[in-house]
């Protein structure tokens, strides 16, 4: 067995209706019948359960595919080691081989395990895999049925030998640089995707070491203590959730300078939009919906419900102002604050996507600072943005 690494002990895996003292290696050691079906057999998953394999008397049956030579040639070579008792078979068909099945018989038990997991350590152990434990006699019976079909299928499935073994190795040995570049690229992918869904900032300590110090001020104290009484004020304006507010409400609203000066120039041009800006602010209220979703919906031009003219700093002033303590404040002085510390943003994503990375990164800065919401961030910013504007 692999060190260390127990099949199915792992957080990754899931192994749904399994009885609480579940143990496949105990399993194999005690089993009569054994059948292992998977699409890839590698020596990383072969390693975890060979020594229970081999301790069994069972009759045992594998099966491996060969799609995209993934199974490893010393995997079946081990297989034919096993001895008289166990049949080992590959599929040759032209469809792609792709099950992942441990059924086992046994005085004591048996069951059938179906799952996403190939005979890998990933597959066993450390991928986000999960499983489904059958025990009912009919379901055990219907499965057995099927794999014995399999393997009798003599144009689809047929005996491992060591010609065949050497046979596939030689394309195996061909194909491993088109294992690793495949596996490179999708790594280069995931990275990509990543890359554009977070954000982060290089001078991250630089940062939490002056918003810390700035939080300890008298100038903080009264900051923040106008910044929550404006957030109250700018709900009731607008009548949140509700969002049927008036023209003068609307002006209002516009003249509050905390968390963002927002141009009056654009204030009229806004306010004609009035029956879609009340549709696009009650989904923009709506916490039931992703916050990327919530914010593309009144800020991407694509939107049924874009609101032209109306910019990331009324939204998400509107958002702070709903929820202090989840949604940050978005600005020039907030970004020019942040880009003086290194803010790296998203890149490729859409406004909402830039605003949801952007939140869970405040996130983790208001817990790292001790910073007592959203509201108290925006004041860093904008402290720290006036003190570099002055150097």
């Amino acid at each position: 067995m692999a060190k260390n690494v127990r099949p199915f002990e792992s957080e990754t895996i899931y192994v749904a209706d399994a009885p609480k003292k579940f143990d496949l290696v105990k399993s194999l050691r005690e089993a009569e019948e054994i059948w292992i079906v998977t699409a890839f057999a590698r020596q990383s998953g072969w390693r975890i359960i060979r020594e229970a394999v081999r301790e069994s008397k069972a009759s045992i049956n594998l099966i491996c595919g060969l799609s995209f030579c993934q199974s490893e040639p010393d995997v079946m070579r081990d297989w034919l080691r096993l001895g008289t008792n166990a049949k080992s078979f590959i599929y040759i068909g032209n469809k792609i081989f792709h099950p992942k099945v441990f059924l086992i018989r046994g005085k004591k038990t048996q069951y059938a395990l179906i799952g996403s997991g190939n005979l890998t350590e990933g597959g066993l152990h450390g991928n986000f895999e999960c499983f489904s434990y059958l025990d009912k006699p009919e379901a055990i019976r219907q499965i057995t049925i099927w794999l014995e079909k399999i393997v009798q299928d003599r144009e689809t499935c047929v005996r491992l030998t060591r010609s065949e073994i050497a046979s596939y190795e030689k394309k195996w040995k061909r194909a491993a640089d088109a294992r690793k570049k495949l596996d490179k690229l999708a790594k280069d992918s995931a990275a990509d995707i990543k890359n554009a869904r977070t954000a982060h900032i290089e001078n991250w300590n630089k940062a939490v070491k002056e918003a810390k110090a700035f939080f300890k001020t008298q100038e903080f104290s009264h900051w923040h203590k106008d910044h929550k009484a404006q957030a109250k004020k700018i709900l009731r304006l607008l009548n949140h959730p509700l969002y049927d507010f008036d023209y003068e409400q609307w002006v209002q609203f516009y003249e509050i300078k905390n968390m963002g000066h927002l141009l009056a120039f654009f204030r009229d041009r806004v306010f004609k939009q009035r029956k879609r800006l009340q549709k696009s602010l009650r989904i923009l209220a709506d916490s039931s919906r992703p916050i990327d979703e919530r914010v593309d919906a009144i800020l991407s031009p694509s939107s049924p419900t874009y609101i032209k003219y109306l910019g990331r700093n009324a939204a998400t002033k509107i958002l702070a102002s709903i929820d202090p303590q989840t949604w940050p404040v978005l600005n020039n002085p907030v970004e020019r604050a942040l880009a003086s510390f290194g803010y790296k943003n998203p890149w490729g994503a859409s406004s909402g996507e830039k605003y949801a990375a952007l939140s869970d990164l405040m996130a983790e800065f208001k817990m790292a600072t001790g910073a007592p919401d959203m509201l108290a961030l925006d004041c860093f910013f904008y402290f720290k943005d006036q003190a570099n504007i002055e150097k």
